[in-house]
């Protein structure tokens, strides 16, 4: 998986720091789906933090995910439009936005709930 950020990582001088539980987490049978979902939303935190930052994946015992950048903040009023079809926060890009539609697909999946916020100390939380 790392292969897939290389270019991001390295060229800007940022990093990826893993923190949480040290305690073994089990996925349900749809683990290569939430892979999948992880690989878009550190992509993504990757291509918005600033560079010389570090991108946090934190694990909880409860098998919550969270991936923090330290890019700018999301705005209040952005935050119900990230995770609809062919949505755009980022105008400099041309393609239509489905990857944060289709994370949410991936987690409703399991079952589970996504969200988007703004980190305690600057930047996004999803």
């Amino acid at each position: 998986m790392v292969q897939h950020f290389v270019l991001l990582v390295v060229k800007p001088h940022r990093m990826i720091e893993v923190t949480g539980t040290e305690e073994r987490v089990l996925v349900n049978e749809l683990e290569g789906l939430l892979e999948l979902a992880v690989q878009n939303l550190l992509q993504n935190a990757l291509k918005f933090s600033y560079p010389q930052t570090t991108v946090t994946i934190n694990i909880g015992a409860d098998r919550s995910i969270g991936i923090i950048n330290q890019g700018d903040a999301v705005s209040y009023h952005m935050r119900g439009k990230f995770f609809g079809r062919y949505s755009r926060t980022d105008q400099k890009v041309s393609r239509p936005g489905l990857g944060l539609s289709i994370v949410k697909r991936f987690v409703d999946a399991h079952h589970g709930t996504i969200g988007v916020t703004r980190a305690n100390y600057g930047g996004t939380e999803f």
